[in-house]
């Protein structure tokens, strides 16, 4: 795998590498990691308190309102949950008559109620305030580049995840 071949290499890079760790702010997958645990814990208190939606539930309204119909394979990898967990998520939001199982065909789809679709609405602008509230410090131009750089690390991101998803294991 190209993005972790170094570290198997032994180079003299890689031995200085490894006598010399990264200081703390150049470790940008754990800042990521911590930025990432933080918007994920304030908004599930912030979508619980204001909407009664679960850790799992508002993920699963903002995916299927943000990209439509969708299947539970598909949604469960989408927010990288368990199948059994999202099933059970989407089990939850069906009784509470927030989303619809459709079979169109053999693979059934997954796609908001009215009752979602205003949920989601709901969503929609507590996300907004939150967004406003954390780029509320950076100009319009900085905050285009920010999203610039954002799409670039997720699509790097997914490519390496790709890439280790693709090498065999050592055992």
């Amino acid at each position: 795998m190209e993005a972790t071949k170094t570290r198997h290499s032994g180079s003299p890079a890689d031995r200085q590498r490894a006598s010399n760790p990264p200081k703390n702010e150049q470790v940008v997958a754990a800042k990521i990691m911590v930025l990432a645990t933080n918007l994920r814990r304030s908004g599930t208190l912030l979508y619980a308190r204001a909407l009664n939606l679960s850790t799992h539930e508002w993920p699963i309204i903002g995916s299927i309102g943000m990209s439509g119909a969708t299947s539970l394979r598909e949604l469960a990898d989408r927010l990288g949950l368990d199948k059994g967990l999202a099933s059970r998520e989407v089990s939850s939001l069906v009784r509470r008559g927030l989303l619809l199982k459709e079979r169109p065909s053999k693979e059934v789809r997954i796609r908001l109620s009215p009752a979602g679709e205003e949920m989601m609405q709901r969503v929609a602008i507590l996300s907004a305030e939150r967004e406003d509230f954390l780029l509320a410090d950076m100009t319009e131009k900085e905050r285009d580049v920010f999203i610039q750089h954002l799409e670039k690390i997720g699509a790097r991101a997914k490519t390496l995840l790709e890439q280790v998803n693709a090498e065999p294991d050592e055992d």
